[in-house]
């Protein structure tokens, strides 16, 4: 544990002897941030024990007392309450990832079920705690994250095509699991049965769709993308379709080149306009994807076609900087233009912030004047 416990305090269950020994641990990992002459009591279970003080900076740890308060608060109610079991359950033939920021989700990967699987289970077991502001002068407050709550940034990326509960996996195979009516809210009151056939059937849908799609491509010339080659496979397997498409096997030509996504750094699919990877989507070919309407003509990834380009295609005017422009009004050090669409509306809302200022001018004047009239 070591490390990791350090980063966010020892366990009230921790003896004496082992709170030594994790600081000997992260003493000999980080000797710059244990400063061994300088020592502090701490007390565990009525006795007291002299350790090395932790450089919390050095460590880069929040050194806030308030947050280091509250965080002590935020550990012991979870210590008192417990923290819950959650689980995912993927039936889609993809590998999922979050697009969450948070610590346990940036890096997880859960992967697809294999032929002989109808689904693969991933479980949370720990809360997560992360520090974070409530405002720019705030202090450091501990927000804590329970394993329900990572479980369904799955179900919401995915839109609710895997299944998520508070729960263990063999709880699955539990027929009274299946028929008690479940208390996550994202079940909207069926059981855990029925909100469980309910995110299959997500799944079957979104298999079904990327098969169309992937026809789509196949008549339009392009390359289906791996997601549609892999649930067209995945509908053979579950019995939905009695054979898949011929370009589900279909190889790529050995001499074609792989595109490699400028944004993500890694191969996206051959012939398409925009990266195929998960969470990425970044427009690798602005003209293409403008064409097929997968973008419309304010799209900033056109300004990565020539001036002589966006006139061709007949979207000059929302256009509002190119690529060979850009160069050049950066050599001058200017700044960059409005399009003229853009320009144009501007202009528009002026003139019309202009009238609707003199028209509130003539108003008070007029009732300024009415007034004094009165008056007099």
């Amino acid at each position: 544990m070591a490390l990791d416990k350090l980063n966010y305090g020892l366990s009230r269950n921790d003896t004496p002897a082992e709170a030594a020994h994790e600081r000997a641990v992260a003493a000999e990992r980080t000797s710059a941030a244990v400063r061994p002459n300088d020592v502090e009591r701490v007390n565990y279970g009525g006795q007291t024990v002299e350790i090395g003080k932790i450089d919390h900076a050095a460590l880069g740890r929040p050194v806030d007392k308030q947050y280091e308060r509250n965080l002590a608060s935020v550990e012991s109610r979870l210590a008192k309450i417990g923290v819950s079991t959650a689980t995912v359950v993927n039936f889609l033939p993809i590998k999922l990832r979050s697009d969450s920021v948070l610590g346990p989700l940036r890096n997880l990967i859960i992967p697809e079920p294999k032929d002989d699987q109808a689904y693969v289970t991933y479980s949370f077991t720990d809360a997560f705690i992360e520090p974070a502001r409530m405002g720019a002068d705030s202090p450091l407050i501990a927000f804590e994250h329970h394993p329900i709550e990572l479980a369904e940034e799955f179900f919401r990326v995915y839109n609710g095509a895997v299944f998520t509960f508070t729960g263990i996996p063999s709880d699955l195979d539990r027929e009274d699991w299946k028929n008690k009516v479940s208390t996550e809210p994202s079940h909207h009151g069926m059981t855990y049965g029925a909100a469980f056939q309910a995110a299959y059937q997500k799944s079957i849908e979104w298999m079904y769709e990327m098969l169309k799609q992937g026809n789509d491509n196949n008549r339009l010339k392009r390359m289906p993308t791996e997601p549609q080659k892999a649930a067209a496979r995945r509908l053979k397997v579950l019995g939905r379709i009695k054979e898949f498409p011929e370009w589900v096997e279909r190889q790529i030509d050995v001499d074609t080149k792989i595109p490699m996504c400028p944004k993500c750094q890694r191969p996206s699919e051959v012939g398409a306009c925009q990266c195929t990877n998960q969470n990425c989507g970044y427009i690798i070919d602005p003209r293409k994807a403008y064409e097929i309407n997968a973008i419309g003509e304010d799209h900033p990834s056109l300004e990565r076609l020539t001036r002589a380009e966006v006139k061709e295609m007949g979207i000059s005017d929302y256009v509002a900087e190119t690529r060979d422009e850009k160069k050049a009004r950066l050599e001058i050090g200017g700044i960059k233009p409005l399009s003229i669409a853009a320009a144009r509306l501007q202009q528009s809302n002026d003139e019309l912030l202009s009238l609707q200022a003199k028209e509130n001018a003539a108003a008070i004047a007029a009732a300024v004047s009415g007034a004094k009239s009165k008056k007099e």
